[in-house]
């Protein structure tokens, strides 16, 4: 099982439009090592919020097969599901 040092978004909020025409905001979390290089910079896990005709949709995707395992991305990924909420519900 790989562990990452570092875990942290990985850029930029992005936002959209979804096929159905639902706004959305989302956030990928990136896990590394060497704080100097990032040699070792992996995607680990996409945060994205749907709001929908009545709720909002949480979406998490785990993109590395570790990434279930270590506590501190998925802290981070609750966090930002959190933070994101909040961002659409007050977007206007």
């Amino acid at each position: 099982m790989l562990t990452w040092t570092y875990v942290d978004w990985g850029g930029n909020i992005g936002r959209g439009h979804t096929n159905l025409g639902f706004p959305f905001y989302e956030v990928e979390i990136k896990g590394w090592n060497d704080n100097q290089h990032y040699s070792d910079l992996e995607d680990l896990i996409l945060v994205k919020v749907i709001e929908t005709y009545s709720t909002i949709e949480v979406k998490l995707n785990y993109l590395h097969p570790d990434a279930r395992n270590n506590l501190k991305a998925r802290k981070l990924a609750k966090n930002t599901e959190s933070y994101l909420i909040n961002a659409l519900r007050n977007k206007d």
